[in-house]
């Protein structure tokens, strides 16, 4: 049984996407509701491509930003549950 640590995430494919100044716009074909994310939320969803955990997903981002590591950290956890919240992101076992 996997843990939630060994689960990988991916994007749904419900979801079609329009590019917008650098930010994602995703939308159901059959919704009537749009998300739109922001820059910062775009690199998360784009980095939720299967071969990476949620740990993996944070650490990435916020190693980028070393002297605000843990608000980065604490802000793509974030993002990440509103993603799974909205559908836009999935989990997955690792591919063996």
């Amino acid at each position: 049984m996997s843990s939630n640590s060994d689960l990988f995430l991916k994007q749904s494919t419900r979801f079609y996407e329009v590019e917008v100044d650098g930010a994602k716009l995703l939308y159901r074909p059959t919704g009537q509701k749009a998300l739109h994310l922001d820059q910062a939320a775009t690199v998360v969803w784009q980095l939720c491509d299967g071969t990476r955990t949620a740990e993996a997903v944070v650490e990435e981002v916020a190693s980028l930003y070393p002297e605000e590591r843990e608000t980065v950290a604490r802000d793509v956890r974030e993002t990440i549950e509103m993603l799974r919240g909205h559908g836009v992101i999935v989990t997955a076992k690792p591919e063996e």
